[in-house]
């Protein structure tokens, strides 16, 4: 069964709670064998899927985000041979517009089911009403989330969180001598003229379009001072290039085509370990808090639907979201998991700046995304 004894509630704590409570605690990292014992059989919440159920799951690619789905889905398959998981992987940034268009061209047939989605896009998910409710009487894991991360009408639930700071080359920083950067207006500093990456829009979140906006007295109902810093960065010659993927920015960044970019901690950390030559800097101003969850997408059929609840309720066990945190460098939002204590020495994770971690109005950003997207094509990428 997909469930076991909650032994560390960890309801009603913050983050910076969180992180002093499991700065103690062990964590054994389970392998794929380590996942059969405790994955060996449908939840006893879930009705029973048809035989011949087909689905199709969406999860995150690379830095060690796709490893614990895949093992989750062949442990479930073992169980349920006729049972059809497809997967698809790539970014909530490619993905997502092509779930839109699937609901609207084959109301029945969306392009995916469910899957992982981060607090952006499942925000404007919710916006552009795209989810499913999950249903937590048919999920014995559910009542381990902390209800401060789950969307209204349960339409949606975060397991985990992963900062957002500035990814920097430290062989170019070491070669010139540089500190690493301290503040978010570092990314307009003449010194890096032309060697400043961003996501590509609508990635408003990380790409560093926000943050820019507050740091020069704006916020997400006035949008105005950041998308004019950009702009007048594109037509200065500040901005090398935008990227749409993880993998374009690690390579831009690791080639020395360009030398700094707001970015993941938890995509990034893992590259660094492998030997990249890349660093993380928390600005002064904060890291930018970014929860990661699940969703189940409109037009699914009801078995699908019971296999996607199944499937999440699977990666709600806290000894899977334990794996899957400590393979992407996240904090984990399930109670009963414990943090691993390595964490607690880098610098994205000390308790101060899980603290002061910039909180962003999601739903604002959701509500502006079209009138701010025609501003950027118009303003910053026709300038490039």
């Amino acid at each position: 069964m997909f469930d076991e004894t909650d032994d560390a509630p960890t309801q009603g704590l913050s983050r910076a709670d969180l992180l002093r409570r499991a700065g103690g605690a062990g964590l054994v990292l389970a392998g794929a064998s380590g996942l059969a014992p405790f994955l060996g059989g449908v939840s006893d919440a879930v009705a029973a899927t048809s035989d011949s159920v087909t689905a199709t799951e969406f999860c995150w690619v690379g830095s060690g985000q796709d490893i614990t789905p895949f093992q989750v889905r062949t442990q479930y398959l073992k169980t349920h041979p006729d049972v059809t998981l497809n997967m698809v992987q790539g970014t909530n940034a490619e993905t997502y517009p092509k779930i839109v268009t699937s609901i609207q061209v084959t109301p029945n047939n969306p392009y995916v089911n469910f899957g992982f989605f981060n607090v952006q896009l499942m925000t404007q998910g919710t916006v552009d009403k795209v989810w499913l409710p999950l249903q937590p009487s048919k999920m014995s894991n559910f009542k381990r989330t902390l209800p401060q991360y789950r969307l209204p009408g349960n339409t949606g639930v975060y397991f985990a969180s992963s900062p957002i700071g500035i990814m920097y080359n430290t062989d170019v920083f070491k070669q010139k001598g540089w500190k690493p950067p301290t503040s978010w207006k570092d990314l307009w500093n003449p010194k890096f003229k032309g060697k400043v990456a961003f996501w590509d829009a609508p990635s408003w979140a990380y790409n560093g379009l926000v943050v820019t906006a507050r740091m020069y007295g704006g916020s997400e109902k006035n949008i105005e001072p950041g998308m004019k810093v950009f702009e007048n960065a594109a037509k200065k010659g500040q901005i090398q290039s935008l990227y749409t993927s993880n993998n374009q920015a690690q390579q831009l960044l690791v080639s020395g085509e360009a030398w700094i970019t707001p970015f993941f901690f938890g995509i990034m950390q893992p590259w660094a370990k492998q030997g990249a030559p890349l660093g993380y800097a928390v600005p002064k101003e904060g890291q930018i808090a970014f929860q990661l969850g699940f969703g189940m997408v409109k037009g699914s059929s009801s078995d699908q639907q019971a296999l996607a609840m199944d499937v999440i309720n699977a990666m709600l066990l806290p000894r899977v979201v334990e794996e899957w945190c400590l393979y992407t460098y996240s904090v984990p939002l399930v109670r009963g998991v414990r943090f691993p204590p390595s964490y607690s020495k880098l610098a994205a994770y000390q308790p101060k700046n899980v603290t002061n971690q910039i909180q962003l109005n999601w739903r604002q950003i959701a509500l502006n995304n079209n009138t701010w997207l025609q501003e950027w094509n118009q303003r910053v990428k026709a300038n490039l």
